[in-house]
């Protein structure tokens, strides 16, 4: 598998295609794309809380308020070295998705190769510019089919300043039966690590 980042921001007129089965690509998003309700309503949380601030802290996150889209959030802690990432909470959706629970694990430590390094490469632009960022990501299944699946990300942040936590929310559409035979597939292939 392959991992292939589009080279401009502007996704709806530059929006790259996989391929072939195999290969992601990875198209930048309005973080507030309409298409993608929840994002908007985590989005205006989080900056309700925030205020002037990079990202409200981890603590005030408020599950009771968040209900809704609880089972497809991730909260992702930023390492020291600011090179890696560990899953401190995934909800029930994203556990259901990839079949196993991701809560402890370092995003390092994920398989493929491929999807392992895009994910890093979002989580480290949030970590290093402290703003969120958002893509579809789009591929190619073994039976030919075009499926994608669309994240956000937003940096937290303890002291106002330092993005130490991150705020993931994904969307799977209507493809989440073709996702998770494929994240399954692909675990397989690269031994489910």
């Amino acid at each position: 598998m392959r991992w292939v980042r589009s080279a401009s921001t502007e996704w709806q007129m530059t929006r790259n295609e996989p391929r072939s089965s195999g290969e992601v690509v990875a198209n930048p998003l309005d973080p507030a794309d309409s298409r993608y309700p929840e994002f908007g309503f985590l989005l205006g949380y989080w900056n309700r809380l925030r205020g002037p601030r990079i990202g409200p802290s981890r603590r005030e996150i408020d599950p009771v308020e968040l209900k809704r889209v609880l089972p497809r959030l991730a909260l992702v802690d930023v390492l020291s070295s600011r090179k890696d990432f560990r899953f401190r909470l995934v909800g029930t959706d994203i556990h259901n998705l990839h079949n196993c629970d991701l809560t402890g694990r370092l995003v390092s430590q994920l398989r493929p190769d491929a999807y392992r390094d895009m994910l890093l490469e979002h989580f480290l632009e949030v970590a290093a510019t402290g703003r969120p960022n958002a893509h579809e990501v789009r591929f190619v299944t073994e039976a030919g089919l075009s499926r994608h699946y669309a994240a956000l990300r937003l940096p937290l942040s303890t002291d106002g300043q330092t993005v130490d936590c991150l705020l993931t929310i994904d969307n799977y559409g209507d493809h989440w039966s073709d996702l998770h035979p494929y994240f399954d597939r692909l675990y397989e292939r690269a031994g489910r690590s």
